[in-house]
């Protein structure tokens, strides 16, 4: 923004300077401008009788005739008559070195235009640095230049909006930046690990600088793993709000106890935590499961996009893909007018070498340059025959292939949302 600013201030200098030249220079063409010369009176021919002007070429010599006598030589002593020029004379040529020049008058130091080019040049200076003009033209402004000082006051007042304008920017650039650091904060450090029998691999990326996407785990005692996964509505500052302060309650529930960290507490604690009387409603889903040693997945949803239950053989290849839905509903409603909630609990057996595939809608709204949507039946196509060998690396490996397959189908179109994506397995072991 500075390199605009100075950019303008010389624009307007060169202008300033180009004005006064041009002033300046009117001034002196109209003194410069010589005198119409009058014209030349005809010449006069020595005589009684005016003879019309001769020709270049001289008429031939007449003898003198036999009485005539000669003519007398003149006296030494007396000068001889002065005859007057020929018309057939020609002038002598000019010199075209030297040819007359119109007579430039000297240039007073102290001219008008001189002021004026002077007191603008270190007006646009002031300009530059940051100043600002009153609204008329003070006693001292030269008549010449008061044109160039309503102009010089208008541009003056436009850096001065740009100025006021790049320190907004800069200012929310750097809430922006504070905001950015916040969001990456609540998400993992690690995207893969292990606890228990228990593997898993995930990654969130934000559409914006920041989003709405988050998820989180936690290694509790027992060889139990609770992972959460959420999606605000939207993405940017507010959405990355939202979700700063889901992942607040699940750091303050994770405080009191390990045995309050069940998915059914811990989506009222995201609930209670988003909730502002008096203030927009704020709009997150929310899917949190709790994994046992024995197998047992136990979980918790709240609006969010229904995960995918993977089985495998003994190759472990990927042979069957099925929605894991609750085995029970139940509607709640909140006694607040300011937000309702909708959470719905249930629990499966999961067996050795099976999959739990947790996302948001980022992944399956994600379109192609016709405007088709991935959807969920391109994702069960491609987890329907890969495989899972067992550990992190596998896992990993399977992550990234999957969201290496709906970056292939966008075929270059942005994401227009957050992208999540959790994979949890049993080892067979």
């Amino acid at each position: 923004m500075s390199w605009l600013i100075t950019g303008v201030a010389i624009a307007v200098a060169i202008a300033a300077v180009v004005w006064a030249m041009r002033q300046q220079r009117r001034a002196r063409a109209v003194q410069a401008t010589p005198p119409a010369p009058a014209p030349a009176p005809a010449p006069v021919i020595a005589g009684p009788t005016p003879r019309p002007a001769a020709t270049s070429t001289p008429p031939p010599a007449r003898a003198p005739h036999p009485s005539t006598p000669p003519p007398r030589a003149p006296h030494p002593s007396t000068p001889p008559p002065t005859r007057a020029a020929h018309a057939s004379t020609p002038p002598p040529a000019a010199d075209p070195r030297r040819a007359a020049r119109p007579t430039r008058p000297g240039r007073p130091p102290d001219s008008p235009a001189d002021e004026a080019l002077a007191w603008l040049a270190g007006l646009t200076e002031e300009v530059a640095r940051g100043a600002t003009l009153p609204a008329t033209p003070p006693a001292e402004v030269p008549a010449t230049a008061a044109a160039a000082f309503e102009s010089l006051g208008r541009v003056a007042a436009r850096l001065d909006e740009m100025t006021r304008a790049r320190a907004h920017i800069v200012a929310t650039e750097r809430d922006l930046d504070r905001a950015r650091k916040m969001y990456r904060s609540i998400l993992p450090l690690a995207s893969v690990g292990k606890h228990g029998q228990m593997r898993f691999a995930g990654a969130s990326t934000p559409a914006a600088e920041t989003g709405g996407d988050w998820w989180t785990y936690r290694k509790l005692s027992g060889e139990r793993l609770l992972v959460a996964v959420g999606d605000a509505t939207g993405h940017g500052v507010y959405s990355a709000m939202i979700g700063c302060a889901a992942h607040g309650a699940v750091e303050a529930l994770s405080l009191v106890g390990e045995e309050r960290m069940t998915p059914r507490a811990l989506l009222d604690a995201i609930n209670a935590a988003i909730r502002v009387p008096g203030a927009d409603r704020a709009a997150m889903t929310c899917f949190a499961a709790l994994f046992d040693p024995g197998g047992t997945i136990s979980f918790a949803n709240a609006s969010h996009m229904l995960p995918l239950r993977c089985a495998t053989d003994a190759d472990g290849a990927i042979t069957k893909v099925t929605a894991l839905v609750p085995a029970q509903a139940q509607n709640l409603d909140d006694d607040s007018d300011v937000y309702a909630s909708e959470i719905t609990e249930g629990a499966h057996r999961l067996a050795p070498g099976e999959l739990v595939v947790l996302f948001t809608d980022g992944l399956t709204d994600r379109r192609d340059p016709a405007g088709r949507a991935f959807g969920h039946r391109r994702l069960q196509q491609a987890l329907t025959g890969a495989r899972f060998a067992g550990g992190v690396d596998a896992l990993a490996a399977l992550r990234d292939s999957l969201l290496a397959e709906v970056t292939r189908f966008a075929d270059g179109v942005p994401a227009d949302d957050d992208v999540t994506l959790i994979l949890c397995a049993r080892e067979r072991g």
